[in-house]
């Protein structure tokens, strides 16, 4: 039989010829469909040229934005609390709130920066005045200007609070408190020491170098000019070497220094010392807790509970009575704070590198100058 060429014979019924050999892709109309309803469902749609890239880039542009935002927030967050953070009270025993005892911490070495936080621990505590104040030292000393701040401020707080009717001050020491140590102690009323401590050394030591034969060394020759009647003001010019007038003016200086430390230990422990027994144990020597307590440096051997009973005994307060007990922190750095979240061992060293160039500056001005200290030197400078 001939065909028609106008249509084709398919399983599904007769297809027009016209959509023989249309493209896979396009479905065929069976019978009783209608052909031109079919195939302009199925029409592709219109390519977008270059519209994805841009959606990308734009959305890569607003995320960057958004973390850029984010660091901004978190940076003036952290310049704001650095600006108005201070000492945080915690607490370290629960109890009566009415009969607070207040542990005040000072450890490593005593430096302007302990100063600060002690200067700012006792005005805070001056605003809620607790009825003891426990200091806590854990120190082998440090600067002479520091060291006697910190006993001015301890002094001042303690005569402030006996105006109402507190300003017990109970000391207690840890592993080592010696030389500046002992000295901020030594005005307490009472003295606690642990039977591993070290402490005692009073006396004055001072340290410095000289680079002259490294700058000759490698070719630097330093110029120091004073002004005329000022022939004096080059002492203890560390790139030259010492002469004996140095030696001599530092020696005034440290001399000062010790009898102010034998004054502040006597005046601490004078009903327990004469001036004469405190200038012949103010050598320099360092003490055990027993050679302490021998000496009368200390009063009692014992721990920081001890110490806390100690401080209930001079309130009056019954053995059972059980006050509440706080603790005086420095508030965390928000860098350390960052970095102890994913590693505390990284957070604990970030906390205390230089991040400006002051401190920086600082840094090494405190490494080349000659410093007078109360510090007893167990393991070199």
């Amino acid at each position: 039989m001939t065909e028609s060429p106008e249509s084709t014979s398919g399983l599904g019924g007769e297809v027009p010829s016209a959509y023989v050999g249309q493209p896979p892709n396009k479905t065929v109309p069976t019978s009783g469909q209608n052909p031109t309803s079919t195939y302009s469902t199925i029409a592709p749609p219109p390519k977008q040229h270059g519209g994805g890239t841009v959606r990308r880039v734009f959305t890569a542009l607003l995320a960057s934005l958004f973390l850029l935002s984010i660091v901004g927030n978190v940076y003036l967050y952290g310049i704001l609390m650095s600006l108005t953070a201070g000492p945080i009270e915690s607490i370290f025993t629960e109890g009566d709130h009415k009969n607070r005892i207040v542990i005040l911490p000072v450890n490593g070495m005593i430096s302007d920066q302990q100063v600060d936080f002690v200067r700012a621990a006792l005005s805070s505590l001056k605003q809620n005045p607790p009825k003891a104040l426990i200091l806590r030292v854990q120190s082998p000393g440090g600067g002479i200007g520091p060291s006697d701040r910190i006993a001015h401020l301890l002094a001042g707080y303690k005569k402030a609070m006996e105006d109402e009717g507190g300003g017990i001050i109970v000391a207690s020491f840890g592993s080592i408190a010696a030389s500046g140590g002992y000295y901020i102690a030594a005005g307490c009323d009472y003295i606690v020491a642990e039977p591993t401590t070290i402490t005692g050394s009073i006396g004055v030591i001072a340290q410095g170098f000289t680079i002259a034969e490294l700058l000759q060394t490698i070719g630097i020759k330093p110029e120091t000019i004073t002004s005329t009647h000022a022939n004096k003001k080059d002492l203890l010019d560390w790139t030259r070497d010492w002469t004996d007038n140095d030696r001599r003016l530092l020696r005034r200086f440290l001399d000062h220094g010790q009898e102010r430390f034998v004054k502040i230990v006597h005046h601490g422990r004078r009903k327990h010392m004469s001036l004469k027994q405190v200038t012949q144990i103010a050598t320099g020597e360092p003490f055990t807790a027993q050679e302490a307590l021998d000496n009368k440096l200390i009063d009692e051997e014992g721990y920081l509970e001890d110490a806390i009973e100690s401080a209930k005994q001079l309130l009056g307060m019954a053995t059972q009575d059980q006050p509440e007990v706080t603790i005086m922190q420095q508030p965390v750095p928000l860098l350390k704070r960052i970095a102890n979240v994913t590693s505390p061992s990284v957070g604990d060293r970030l906390g205390d590198l230089p991040f400006n160039a002051d401190q920086a500056r600082q840094l090494l001005i405190e490494l080349t100058r000659t410093r007078l200290e109360y510090r007893l030197d167990l393991l070199g400078p």
